[in-house]
């Protein structure tokens, strides 16, 4: 009897990272989801129906993902988790406080759900086939020497930063006084982040060739990174250190799936009281070390940017964009400096805290409120979408290292979609992520065509084991 194409797909996937994935299990989980939200609207308490309703879309999309991704460690799964995380957290304050969500946090909960569900359909809508495709080889000389010019160039950026604004201000000013000073360096802040991409390329390059020199330039990229993200307070930087190295790990066996879960649940604890507890611990601020036990803000600031914008929106006290914002978002990858834009994180804490404004202290904004306010709900739709549609798009071809490499690192902007606009989250990146992956493209040679592993019995060599 003739197989299917098909049949061939979902048993390969679901062997992925020695993780056997029983479509019985996964059925009782959805069961027991449904029960659990059957007896949660009998107790008569909204935010116990409502989070156990999110629960139940976060298994159906991790069923979703795991059922037809290359990888368990992706961005798809990623998204997933971190929705949940910054859809939860107005739930869980208002448990905790015993209020309930009023229409307008019902509306910003429903927009949520929306981009997951776009999200997810973009991001699984395109059929999984066999394809051909040219990977790039280059010698581990070439190699070294672009590696190691990415590394002094970060390294130097860095040290200089640090040197302009004195050692002492650097680890003792605040985010808010720290970035004002790396804003006025326009041409250094271009730079200020490939230290991140010696991270990946380093550590790629050392599983690919085995040289020590990789291995010990990594060691010291990583250490430097993983420090100034300590003392810089900023769980952005935190998580392009974690995440990209995790992904490279995993791509080649070095670390099982089971123990990403592991790291994960810890990630998760720091990630959500990063800045409290470092605050704390830096400073000696006992209130910062206080307010790391409570319900983090972290988790549902976005939805009080959220209310201020639908409010604005309804009372014609602000415009649509139409957009305006992806405009300018897309205008920064070619001209990352000569530009005068404020962002609409700026432009948002500039019109409803300007007595933050003042001091120089700033608000992060929000991708899905962003859609929202060029295009209402549909652009919340249309975006995530699209979003998920281009992520899944370079996931199939993330067994060449070009695409690897750029992969790893859009792993690391993941939780910004909740966090912050278009605009912030890629201005700079096509020039410090984007440029030195293309130079490193053109100084390889094309080799024979190879056969994207997805629906072989065996993966490519250097990929995850089944």
């Amino acid at each position: 009897m003739r197989r299917t194409r098909n049949s061939n797909i979902l048993p390969i996937y679901r062997r992925i990272g020695a993780v056997t994935i029983n479509s019985k299990w996964l059925i009782i989980g959805l069961f027991i989801n449904i029960i659990s939200l059957l007896i949660a609207l009998l107790m008569n308490d909204q935010n116990i129906a409502y989070a156990t309703f999110l629960t139940n879309l976060l298994v159906i999309g991790i069923v979703f993902n795991v059922s037809n991704s290359i990888y368990i460690f992706n961005f798809g799964m990623l998204f997933n988790v971190l929705w949940y995380i910054y859809s939860i957290g107005i739930i869980v304050r208002n448990y905790v406080f015993s209020m309930q969500l009023n229409q307008i946090q019902l509306y910003i909960l429903f927009l949520s759900i929306i981009s997951l569900v776009t999200f997810n359909y973009g991001y699984l809508i395109k059929s999984v086939a066999q394809k051909d495709l040219t990977d790039y080889s280059i010698n581990s000389k070439s190699m070294k020497l672009l590696s190691l010019g990415v590394f002094i160039l970060s390294v130097v950026v860095r040290v200089y930063v640090v040197n302009k604004i004195g050692i002492s201000n650097y680890i003792f000013y605040s985010r808010a006084s720290r970035s004002q000073v790396l804003t006025g360096m326009k041409y250094l802040i271009m730079f200020y982040d490939l230290i991140y991409l010696s991270n990946v390329l380093l550590l790629d390059s050392y599983f690919r060739f085995g040289k020590k020199i990789f291995r010990n330039l990594f060691i010291l990229s990583l250490a430097i990174s993983t420090i100034m993200a300590i003392i810089e307070i900023d769980r952005s930087n935190f998580l392009k250190v974690v995440l990209p190295i995790s992904f490279i790990l995993y791509y080649y066996k070095k670390v099982s799936f089971k123990k990403l879960i592991l790291l994960g649940l810890t990630l998760l604890c720091l990630f959500i009281s990063w800045k409290s507890l470092l605050s704390g611990i830096i400073f000696g601020n006992q209130i910062f070390l206080n307010t790391s036990l409570s319900v983090p803000a972290e988790t549902y600031a976005w939805t009080q940017i959220a209310e201020n914008i639908i409010e604005g929106l309804s009372k014609n006290e602000i415009n649509y964009k139409y957009g305006y914002t992806y405009y300018k978002a897309f205008e920064s990858l070619v001209r990352p400096i000569f530009q005068n834009y404020e962002a609409l994180s700026t432009w948002y804490v500039k019109n409803y805290h300007y007595d933050v404004y003042i001091k120089g202290g700033g608000f992060a904004f929000s991708s899905i409120v962003e859609a929202y306010l060029n295009f209402g709900i549909f652009g919340v739709a249309i975006v995530f979408f699209l979003f998920g549609f281009f992520v899944k798009k370079i996931e199939y071809r993330v067994h060449l290292f070009n695409y690897r490499l750029f992969y790893a690192l859009l792993l690391s902007v993941s939780y910004k979609l909740f966090r912050s606009e278009f605009y912030s989250i890629f201005k700079n990146s096509f020039w410090i992520w984007g440029v030195p992956i293309i130079i490193i493209t053109y100084f390889s040679s094309k080799t024979k065509k190879i056969r994207n592993g997805f629906i072989l019995n065996k993966p490519m060599k250097g990929g995850p084991a089944e």
